[in-house]
């Protein structure tokens, strides 16, 4: 747990995480750098090679986050030096973005049941359509299915 915790505790690394994970094909350091700083800087894409944030993220991500991340096991750099996020690092960015939206009010991820979550066949959460399965949240198994055998 140490190690989670060391590795989500950076902005950095989140960001990198949520990029990765948000990018159709692994990305070269260069290239993550400049979405990073789009991301955070909120710059039109033509802006971002000559901003001076750029350069200086990727030195950073080059030295601390990314192999922190790789040695994590949350990301891999492919045969051609690129980055790309593991099952482990989507599954690791999908809890802090559920973490954060709790800890800012959202009432849909309650822990005592009385949210709003509901469980899509495909497995993704989502609020407020009464079609769809409604799950108990502390044992994982769907509301109308008390002994388990629908999941």
């Amino acid at each position: 747990m140490d190690t989670l915790y060391e590795l989500l505790s950076s902005e950095r690394r989140r960001d990198v995480l949520i990029t990765l994970t948000s990018a159709e094909r692994p990305l070269a350091r260069d290239e993550l750098a400049r979405r990073i700083v789009v991301r955070r800087q909120r710059l039109l894409r033509a802006d971002v090679p000559n901003h001076p944030k750029t350069k200086k993220v990727e030195i950073s991500l080059g030295h601390v986050h990314l192999p922190k991340l790789e040695n994590g096991g949350l990301i891999d750099q492919t045969k051609d030096g690129r980055y790309d996020v593991t099952l482990l690092g989507q599954d690791v960015e999908r809890a802090a973005r559920a973490f954060k939206k709790a800890l800012n009010g959202d009432d849909t991820n309650r822990l005592d049941g009385s949210g709003t979550n509901q469980l899509i066949d495909s497995g993704t959460w989502q609020s407020g359509k009464s079609s769809q399965l409604s799950i108990n949240r502390r044992s994982g198994v769907p509301a109308n299915d008390v002994d388990g055998d629908n999941c």
